[in-house]
């Protein structure tokens, strides 16, 4: 009989209420209340002082970027940076390549989840290739063994097609995740609309756009009774909304994301485009209301979503969604000027062992340091350097939020140190041109040429 001791750790099961330190006894692969004197002995144990032992966490999320986009990230390399965060469960998106609008690349992609470390699942699409005209086959993809159906960041602009979507989604015992943009309010937006887009001269996005859609999936579900899910949810507003239609019974949950927690606006301040987002950072209200309706149950859960992308199109641009930062030696390099992505995690290592801030991004960090509430990664990662791209092997993922950053970085030839140094030389610069009334004008292009 294997058996397993869990010691010291502090032990958080919703399920029966535990909230302590205590040991965790596992016997043939199943939890038990103990373990005998004789199993003890012959146990494995796992010291867990100072961490946080939990069921799996959930993400549902994702982007595994498999089929199609695997020299980004894929199915296996995406699971493992799960598994390193704590997560045990993650829900992938469909906007691979092709999208998932038939029942092949859902086969295809269940293949490869086979082989996963972690439960992964996929969605189908609302829409015949996400292109909000025609519905996908949602029969099809139901029986093919999506959970959901979304058509990830693309918002469904009809109210009629997404009407019919609901009742078939309904009858198929599908949920709908929707990514609550009203386009029409958003062209050419690249940041909130407020007073801090007012002084930077840049387009705003109204959280307005987020809150008609909003308003729109809750009378639909109270409508059909559909289970209708809201993205990303960035605005006070809408918050309330989905407040006041859980306690009126109505079939609706939210998500919130951590840079929506963590940041507000005000990071756009410099022009810093590592801060731009879908949906765009908000206002400090907006930010609270956030924590609360998470308190309170008006959101229901935290969505990572990650987005791991190529360097080349991150040049200029490199967020729409959350992705890449952790995987980009060049903006680590400069971290201090990302403290969301990257500054206390490489200032504590550096206080941890004595690295002067010039050192080399790349080392792999002190086991457990970078991680919040004590989950603790249990693998190490690389970058491979390539002439044209940086990308990861196995994730650069933010499971975690902090547990999954740095790698062993592998040796580089002169070449493509060079363009390695030159990557960092266009974020100095960046924060450079940043400042003055022309060099302000030339942040405001850069802004906006990702966007055209």
């Amino acid at each position: 009989m294997s058996t397993l001791i869990i010691k010291g750790g502090h032990v958080i099961d919703p399920a029966s209420k535990r909230d302590a330190i205590g040991d965790v006894f596992i016997a043939d692969g199943k939890f038990v209340a103990s373990l005998s004197v004789a199993q003890k002995k012959s146990a494995q144990v796992i010291d867990a002082k100072g961490l946080v032992v939990c069921p799996g966490l959930v993400d549902i999320h994702v982007h595994f970027r498999e089929p199609g986009q695997t020299h980004k990230e894929t199915i296996l390399t995406g699971s493992h940076a799960a598994a390193a965060g704590g997560f045990t469960t993650v829900v992938c998106m469909p906007n691979t390549s092709p999208v998932v609008d038939n029942a092949g690349t859902v086969t295809l992609i269940k293949a490869a989840a086979a082989k996963a470390a972690v439960h992964v699942y996929p969605t189908g699409c609302i829409t015949v290739g996400m292109k909000g005209q025609a519905l996908a086959p949602h029969g099809s993809l139901q029986k093919a063994g999506v959970v959901a159906l979304t058509d990830d960041g693309l918002c469904v602009q009809s109210n009629e097609l997404m009407h019919r979507a609901v009742e078939y989604a309904k009858m198929f015992g599908l949920s709908i995740l929707d990514h609550c943009q009203d386009e029409s309010m958003t062209q050419k937006a690249v940041m909130n609309e407020g007073t801090v887009s007012t002084r930077l001269g840049l387009k705003g996005w109204p959280h307005a756009a987020e809150d008609i859609i909003v308003a729109r999936n809750i009378i639909l579900s109270a409508y059909t009774g559909a289970h209708i899910h809201m993205q990303h949810i960035s605005s006070a507003m809408s918050v309330e909304l989905l407040r006041r239609a859980i306690k009126d019974g109505i079939n609706v949950t939210g998500e919130a994301t951590p840079h929506h927690i963590a940041l507000t606006e005000e990071a756009l301040g410099t022009y810093d485009t590592n801060f731009k987002m879908n949906p765009p950072l908000r206002t400090e209200k907006d930010r609270q209301a956030i924590i609360a309706g998470l308190r309170d149950g008006a959101l229901a859960c935290i969505g990572i979503l990650i987005a791991v992308r190529g360097v080349r199109p991150c040049l200029l641009d490199p967020s729409p969604e959350v992705g890449g930062q952790a995987i980009e030696v060049h903006r680590l390099q400069d971290s201090r000027r990302h403290p969301f992505f990257g500054a206390p995690l490489l200032d504590q290592r550096a206080g941890q062992r004595g690295q002067s801030d010039d050192r080399d991004s790349r080392q792999p960090p002190a086991h457990g340091a970078d991680c919040p509430s004590g989950l603790q990664p249990v693998h190490a990662w690389h970058l491979d350097i390539h002439e044209d791209r940086i990308e990861s092997t196995t994730a650069g993922h933010l499971h975690g939020v902090r547990a999954v950053v740095g790698g062993e970085g592998r040796k580089s030839t002169a070449r493509q140190r060079g363009r390695q140094q030159r990557l960092v030389d266009f974020v100095v610069l960046h924060h450079q041109h940043a400042a003055g009334t022309r060099q302000r004008r030339r942040g405001v292009d850069e802004l906006k040429r990702g966007n055209g």
